[in-house]
């Protein structure tokens, strides 16, 4: 796909997260260009030293360097607060960069491709801005507080309508993003809301198999043909593993709590993933995932009936029956 440049950012604790997006891609798009900004040495150096393909890393140091109004509002941030003011900025920096880029595409670390996205980029050739709907499974009113829309995919064109979109954005986040929701805002996400209306044909929503994560499975058939997970008889092409935490070698926890049956949920795309996030720690050293350091992993019995065990799915759904005893 000539032209196209994808980006992502992450630290040491989604490193092996990050190798399981970049190698999901590169089964299907063997030449990919990206861009990674590495939000701490142990990640620039990792990478550095690591022959991936045709990725850049970019140190956080270098990227801040170009951007000293969010060196600016550093210090009122939180830790995932700036990741996400650092989104949009992101995305625009690597534009200045690619003059040469006709479409540059922004993925969460915690993703992975399931089918090829040419099909996709061929529908939304004629679109500036491409961006994903959650599709919100339950408690629409509740969710949507956090945005009908998820940054976990958005993508841009390099011409007037996709720059003016992608700056005002950028200049949005360093002006206000907390992790909080306040006054129709909250982080980098709810700007988009407001894209629709603003941009009309210009820009366009993704498919549901585009972005997909826990929030908007729902009671869907789910099911799988070669390999390839399908939603209501869609493709899933990219699936959004947010939340996601390894308790340990053994266990883990969705972030999520599904109010029916869970089972086939984890057979088809958690525990496959877990166990590749396994092996790359163990080909790499790494000495952990993410969620092994990143979150207090609580008391045992906490553990017990909010975590699901690797290789028991098929008691999944019994779990969530003592779970439901205990909300």
């Amino acid at each position: 796909m000539k032209g196209v440049v994808y980006c992502t950012y992450f630290n040491r604790w989604y490193l092996s997260r990050g190798i399981a997006l970049m190698r999901s891609l590169a089964k299907f798009v063997p030449e990919f260009t990206m861009e990674i900004l590495c939000f701490d040495n142990e990640t620039y150096t990792f990478l550095s030293s690591h022959d991936f393909g045709n990725i850049s890393p970019v140190s956080l140091s270098e990227f801040e360097a170009r951007h000293p109004e969010l060196l600016a509002v550093k210090p009122t941030r939180s830790c995932s607060e700036y990741f996400f003011t650092c989104t949009s900025s992101w995305i625009l920096d690597v534009f200045r960069r690619h003059t040469e880029a006709s479409l540059v595409i922004y993925l969460d670390a915690d993703m992975k491709f399931y089918a090829s996205p040419r099909p996709l980029l061929e529908v939304i050739r004629d679109k500036n801005i491409i961006i994903c709907d959650h599709n919100f499974e339950r408690d629409y009113e509740r969710q949507a507080k956090h945005g009908r829309f998820n940054v976990g995919f958005v993508a841009f064109r390099n011409n007037s309508v996709g720059l003016d979109c992608l700056s005002r954005w950028a200049a949005d986040c360093i002006e206000w993003c907390y992790d909080r929701p306040v006054d129709g805002k909250y982080a980098d996400q709810k700007y988009l809301d407001a894209w629709p209306a603003r941009y009309g044909n210009h820009l366009c929503i993704a498919p549901k198999g585009v972005d997909l994560g826990p929030w908007g499975i729902g009671k869907d058939e789910l099911t799988i043909e070669r390999g390839i997970p399908y939603i209501c008889g869609e493709p899933i092409v990219l699936y959004h593993y947010q939340g996601l935490r390894l308790l340990g070698k053994r266990q883990y926890y969705l972030g999520y709590y599904y109010h029916h049956s869970v089972s086939k949920i984890l057979q088809i795309l958690y525990e496959p993933y877990i166990r590749e996030l396994l092996a790359v720690e163990e080909e790499f050293s790494l000495g952990g995932d993410g969620g092994n350091a990143r979150y207090d992993r609580g008391s045992f019995l906490y553990r017990l009936f909010t975590g699901y065990w690797l290789g028991w799915s098929k008691l999944a759904d019994v779990q969530l029956l003592i779970q439901r005893l205990f909300r």
